[in-house]
C-alpha cells in the first residue's frame, strides 16, 4: 500500500469514527485519528496473520474491535 493510500484510509476511518461519535454510537473519549492509525495497523497485522493461517477471519476480528468500542 502506498503512503498516500494509507493516509487516505486513516482519514476515512477517522471521519467515520467522528461521525459515529456524533451519532452516539461510539464512545466519545476515543480519539478518532489515533483510533484510525490503530485500526489500519490492526488490519495490516490481520492480513499477515491470514497469510500464515487462512482460517483467520479478519472481518470477525474487526467487528469484535468495533463491538468493544460501541456504546
Amino acid at each position: 500500500m502506498s503512503a498516500a493510500v494509507h493516509a487516505h484510509f486513516v482519514v476515512l476511518i477517522a471521519e467515520a469514527v467522528g461521525e459515529l461519535q456524533r451519532q452516539g454510537q461510539l464512545r466519545a473519549d476515543i480519539d478518532p485519528e489515533r483510533f484510525a492509525v490503530l485500526a489500519v495497523a490492526l488490519l495490516d497485522g490481520l492480513q499477515v496473520q491470514w497469510l500464515y493461517d487462512p482460517e483467520v477471519d479478519m472481518a470477525e476480528h474487526l467487528a469484535h474491535l468495533w463491538a468493544l468500542l460501541a456504546r
